[in-house]
């Protein structure tokens, strides 16, 4: 083990809110090592992403949706990603879960069903936001809606069920962080494992094992 040197000697002396609306930005002044130096932090209520595993169908269950924050010069903004979403006050993290997986993509997932990773902060350096992650499993029958996300709150989110083995073949090129992480954590926690079906022929399974592209 290295034993690194006592560097917690940062004191937040005062805080202000520089700005709000969607978001809130509060400016903060540290003293640290002898000098005082301000910065800044974006207040974001804390949130919640799951990867899911449809073991009928043998795929991976993602979302498509226009990010406004990333569109720039070659971007269209458009991204697959993971269901995901922001813990409502007073929610539980798995209650938040749960209830984005019903809106974004219309699935109703069982208790039993729901792998718990871990919380971690995504963007320390400039964001509040920290997030629950999650790996889950349904079937067919746990599909109570087409889900598409919420109208009040401007989402127009398109559903895609990719296949695993062509999941599994384009990790790498997933440009969305909180997915990527979750798909290396499904192979870890071996989420695609499912016991082989006697006399059923498997769905949306492809023909090959050959790498894919995926496109916006």
């Amino acid at each position: 083990m290295v034993l690194l040197k006592n560097m917690n000697k940062a004191k937040v002396i005062s805080e202000e809110q520089i700005f709000k609306k969607y978001s809130i930005i509060v400016e903060g002044a540290i003293e640290d090592g002898g000098k005082t130096f301000t910065r800044e932090k974006l207040v974001r209520p804390d949130a919640v992403c799951v990867l899911l595993y449809n073991t009928d169908t043998e795929s991976v269950i993602l979302v498509k949706q226009h990010r406004y924050p990333i569109q720039r010069k070659n971007v269209n903004g458009y991204i697959l990603e993971a269901v995901a979403g922001k813990i409502d006050k007073g929610e539980k993290p798995i209650d938040a879960m749960t209830r984005e997986v019903v809106e974004e993509v219309g699935y109703k997932i069982k208790l039993k069903n729901i792998i718990e990773c871990w919380p971690a902060f995504t963007t320390p350096g400039y964001s509040t936001e920290r997030i629950y992650f999650y790996l889950a499993k349904v079937s067919n029958r746990d599909k109570v809606s087409d889900g598409g996300g919420c109208e009040s709150e401007n989402e127009n989110i398109e559903v895609i069920e990719m296949p695993y083995l062509i999941f599994k073949n384009n990790m790498d090129c997933f440009d969305d962080l909180k997915t990527r992480m979750l798909a290396y954590e499904a192979h870890y926690k071996k989420l695609f494992d499912t016991k082989p079906k006697k006399n059923k022929p498997k769905k949306n399974k492809p023909k090959d094992n050959k790498q894919y592209t995926i496109k916006m």
